[in-house]
């Protein structure tokens, strides 16, 4: 039997090289993979030709098809094994290891992890209840020689993989096999401690036997510290050894921070983290890792970058396990102090990557009340605040090299967008960052934010960055502008305590202060509009200290805001074009900021805002410069005492606006969709230019009447002059709200008209598809496309349209319900062709204005609004779109 088994393995030997080899057919190669396939089921044979073709002398491609062979038989087929057969596959395997195997540097890793899975199976079936000598004899075998050390460790990371982290086994067996790699581990920890010690002994860096040996031992060793339990770590004091590899090559100080992240990431009781953070902060453990993170921090390539990051995330998780552990009675450990030292250092440090996480860590840090009023946190407030403003300066885009931190962008992030899109949250946690310990250090923080903000007001305009060709206006990159964006944010986050708590000592010290400042950002005049639209924002923060003391000041900021927004429309490819919205936007929202703060103020002015109002309204000014002034407006009429000048005034402004919403041009366009889309250019893009005006005047509308009805205060009962106002200016234009939302949504059912492009426009942005996901959406200053304005059009226009509906029915609820019944005129109108909506559409439709409805109908019109209305709804929901889900997941 044993000689025909050796002559069959000797042709599948033949067999097999042959297939390896490029004169082989694919037709030929098949047929031998068939053969293969069929000789597995006799078990017996595999395991002869196995053995037989995993002699040394084989090619390595051949020894492991035979490694391959035994294993498939141990798997499939062990109970059908005799015991004698079994005790001889075992001990055929461990002479094979042992004995018959190459050198260390001679064999290749794929067969050494292909032997050892071969004891790993048996070791599923076996061990440890009929095989209880396996602890010592794979300890006998790791004492034999360098290879069998490292295929021993091999084993043992196979096991620990497969039976504990991954749970390949059946919950008893892996009981059975964890409880006894426990009962070994003080062996298995000697194991491992032996490697570390021969290196640290030699420092024979450039013996590739034992590099090959420490690597796989670190490996392993990372695998057991996931599950060990943590008393066994500080009893045996093995990251004590890991710690010392840290001054060693690279490839171990890799592995060594490995072992220390898997340690300190790992969950627990409040007793666990801190046996962890007793192992992390012992000197022996703690000053290697605080020499390697500083030894790395120049990071001049990007291997050494990526220890930095590894040796930053375990400092960052220790000081996460302190914060955990401070609102016990718990004492920080003896290195606190030189760990939040270092903490702090390292958010300053010029890669954002790095100080991401330490942003997080500090949040949460100075939330513990006693670490962050505890004398060496508070200590270290002013200098973190002084690295946080340099931290807000955007720079360090990975194209450019204008700033050492473009250098380190350029590990981390493919290309400039990636960037924006990370600084747009790096940037919100700073501030976040600089609002908590200014809460904490008000005093300190409002200093340095005055301290800056002068600087920056009486220093040089520089317009040139670095590399850059002469220029006479900023642009995003020069350093002025930087400077002042990064300013007005840190500016912003300081002011926020004064403004909240106005009544403390720190508020009533910074008053004059303040309007100092405000005086001196008023007084800043430039011909650069993007300078000047940081301003705007520096402004803002600082306008709540206004009063009517302060006249003079305030008709200059006023003056200064209106000639902001009154600035001329740009050509789209005229270069100053996006400064010039920005700076326009950015005075608009600090003018409707002011009204809303101070629309006493303002009131003497209203007479002249409605007739600007009119200009633009005539002159068919920018939607977004006529629409904010008309909601600024809107605020200043409800400090009206007069009823009826208040309606004069909103005619006014409304009149124009109405008309052109209810003139049967434009009704006759939401009639259909195909009439609606010819009109506003949607279908034929060649015919988008000469159609822009319908769409901006259709944007314009519908932004003004949901300013309008979100700004005019609420009736308080019906009959009220508000009731009576919103009753004569509002409700006549509900009718073509409702077709106008219909139309929308009829866009969908003739979708398969469009082009693709044109189809495209009615799919969420990409801005919208990230709020959905929880990201900010990276800044851009790039031209948009066609595709994109007209996506952007068809979406806001549908979301003022809801949101003017909602603030109706939320505020003259009364008047809206007392009708006759809504639900036929609801049903052919706001939810009509729900089949073809997509589901966003439908749950923008049901939390925008259905919740609404629902609400705020009252009791007794139940029978004749909601009743009727209510089951055709939840049919639609529940049948027809849950349905299709069904039908597509299954």
């Amino acid at each position: 039997m044993r000689t025909d088994c050796i002559k069959q393995s000797r042709i599948w030997l033949k067999k097999i090289q042959f297939i390896y080899s490029p004169d082989c057919s694919n037709e030929a190669r098949s047929s031998i993979y068939k053969e293969i396939e069929t000789m597995k089921s006799d078990y017996i044979l595999s395991l002869r030709a196995g053995f037989e073709l995993i002699r040394k002398e084989n090619l390595d491609v051949v020894r492991n098809f035979g490694y391959q062979l035994i294993e498939d038989a141990i798997k499939y087929f062990w109970n059908d094994i005799p015991l004698s057969e079994k005790v001889s596959i075992k001990e055929g395997v461990f002479r094979h290891i042992s004995q018959e195997m190459k050198s260390l540097q001679d064999e290749k890793i794929y067969l050494k992890t292909s032997v050892s899975k071969l004891v790993v199976e048996i070791m599923k079936r076996e061990f440890p209840q009929h095989w209880p000598t396996l602890g010592t004899e794979l300890e006998q075998l790791a004492a034999t020689n360098a290879l069998c050390a490292q295929v021993v460790l091999l084993i043992l990371k196979q096991v620990s993989e497969d039976v504990i982290v991954l749970r390949l086994l059946d919950g008893v067996r892996r009981k059975e096999i964890q409880q006894a790699l426990v009962e070994n581990l003080h062996w298995l920890m000697a194991l491992f401690q032996r490697p570390i010690q021969l290196m640290l002994q030699t420092k024979a860096e450039n013996d590739e036997e034992l590099n090959q040996l420490l690597s796989t031992c670190l490996q392993t060793l990372n695998v057991y510290l996931e599950w060990i339990h943590l008393k066994l770590i500080e009893e045996t004091g093995i990251l004590r050894f890991c710690s010392l590899l840290l001054h060693s090559a690279p490839a171990y100080r890799a592995a060594s921070l490995g072992c220390l992240m898997t340690v300190v990431e790992r969950k627990g009781t409040h007793e666990e983290k801190k046996t962890i953070i007793k192992c992390v902060t012992e000197m022996d453990v703690f000053e290697p890792l605080v020499a390697c993170c500083l030894s790395c921090s120049p990071a001049p390539d990007e291997s050494t970058f990526h220890l930095l990051l590894s040796a930053t995330s375990i400092l960052v998780s220790v000081g996460e396990l302190i914060g955990d552990l401070s609102n016990e009675d718990y004492a920080p450990p003896a290195v606190f102090p030189q760990l939040v030292t270092l903490l702090a250092e390292l958010v300053g440090h010029p890669s954002h990557s790095v100080s991401f996480p330490l942003l997080t860590m500090w949040l949460d840090l100075l939330d513990k009340t006693a670490l962050a009023k505890s004398p060496v946190v508070n200590g270290l407030l002013p200098q973190l605040l002084q690295t946080l403003q340099n931290k807000l300066l955007k720079v360090g885009l990975p194209s450019r090299h204008d700033s050492v931190s473009c250098r380190f962008s350029q590990f981390e992030f493919d290309d400039d967008e990636a960037f924006l899109t990370f600084f747009a949250t790096f940037r919100n946690d700073a501030g976040l960052l600089v609002k908590k310990i200014a809460n904490l250090i008000p005093g300190e923080a409002l200093r340095q934010a005055i301290f800056w903000a002068e600087q920056v007001l009486a220093a040089p305009i520089q317009t040139i960055a670095e590399g850059e060709p002469p220029a006479s206006l900023c642009t995003q990159y020069s350093p002025s502008y930087l400077q002042w964006d990064s300013m007005a944010t840190f500016l912003e986050c300081a002011v926020q305590y004064p403004r909240k708590n106005k009544n403390t000592k720190v508020a009533e010290a910074f008053t004059p202060q303040g309007l100092r400042l405000l005086g001196q950002l008023v007084s800043f005049t430039t011909g650069d509009a993007l300078l000047l639209s940081t301003t705007m924002s520096a402004i803002s923060p600082l306008t709540y200290l206004l009063s009517a003391t302060e006249s003079v000041l305030f008709n200059s900021l006023v003056d200064k805001l209106l000639s902001a927004i009154d600035i001329p429309h740009m050509k789209p490819n005229d270069p100053r074009r996006y400064s010039c919205r920005l700076l326009q936007s950015h005075a608009c929202s600090s003018f409707l900021n002011l009204c809303t703060a101070h629309p006493l103020l303002l009131l003497p002015r209203l007479d002249d805002l409605v007739s600007y109002i009119m200009t633009l309204l005539n002159q068919a000014g920018e939607s977004l410069q006529t629409s904010i002034l008309i909601e600024a407006a809107v605020i200043l009429t409800n400090e009206l005492t007069d009823t009826q000048s208040q309606r004069d005034h909103l005619t006014q402004l409304l009149g124009p606006l109405a008309n052109w919403w209810r003139s049967p041009e434009f009704s006759q366009a939401i009639t259909r969709p195909e009439l609606f889309a010819e009109y506003m250019g949607i279908m034929d893009w060649n015919t988008a230019l000469a159609k822009a005006g319908n769409r901006k005047q259709c944007h314009l509308c519908l932004r003004s009447m949901d300013s309008i009805a979100r700004r005019l205060k609420a009736a308080k009962t019906s009959g009220d002059p508000y009731d009576i106002i919103a009753g004569e200016l509002l409700r006549p234009l509900l009718d073509n709200i409702f077709r106008y939302i219909r139309v929308s949504n009829a866009l969908y059912s003739i979708r398969g008209q469009m082009t693709v492009e044109v189809a495209a426009t009615l799919e969420l942005s990409e801005n919208e598809k990230l709020q959905i996901l929880g990201l900010n959406a990276p800044p851009s200053n790039r031209v948009k496309s066609d595709a994109v304005r007209m996506q952007h059009f068809v979406h806001d226009t549908f979301g003022f349209a809801l949101q003017f509906l909602n603030s109706f029915v939320v505020k003259y609820g009364a008047m809206f319900f007392s009708g006759p019944s809504l639900a036929e005129p609801l049903l052919k109108t706001l939810y009509y062709e729900l089949e073809s909506l997509p589901l966003a559409r439908i749950r923008l439709l049901i939390r925008g204005i259905t919740r609404n409805i629902v609400t705020r109908c009252p009791v007794e019109r139940y029978n004749d609004h909601l009743i009727p209305l209510l089951p055709r709804l939840l049919e639609h929901c529940f049948r027809v779109r849950h349905g299709i889900a069904w039908e597509t997941a299954f």
